[in-house]
């Protein structure tokens, strides 16, 4: 992206300036499996879809990266108290379904 691009694309009034506030990766019950199936289909047409298959295998590293960052930061996690807020796979939804922070949660116990 050029430099300005940010601010060009937080005037688009279907995204918003929060569209560039990324979190740990996506979720929900959509994306990932249809991003799957895309890839899946590339496959079997004999197409390697490297960036899509990048993208998927980023997505979810990333939780595993967040993890290995509060222990790099905060030393042994064991028997720390972390809080982890904000749960849902985007704001403003109750939607758990492929959350990041479900993988987080769970490697942390």
């Amino acid at each position: 992206m050029a430099v300005g691009d940010e601010a060009a694309i937080g005037q688009d009034y279907r995204r918003g300036p929060h569209f560039m506030n990324a979190g740990l990766g996506y979720g929900g019950s959509c994306f990932p499996k249809d991003s799957r199936a895309l890839r899946a289909l590339a496959v079997n047409s004999g197409y390697p879809f490297q960036l899509l298959t990048a993208a998927i295998e980023v997505n979810e590293l990333q939780p595993r990266r967040a993890v290995q960052r509060l222990k790099t930061e905060l030393g042994q996690l064991k028997n720390r108290t972390i809080a982890l807020l904000g749960m849902t796979f985007k704001p403003g939804t109750d939607d758990m379904r492929e959350a990041p922070s479900t993988i987080i949660a769970s490697r942390l116990l």
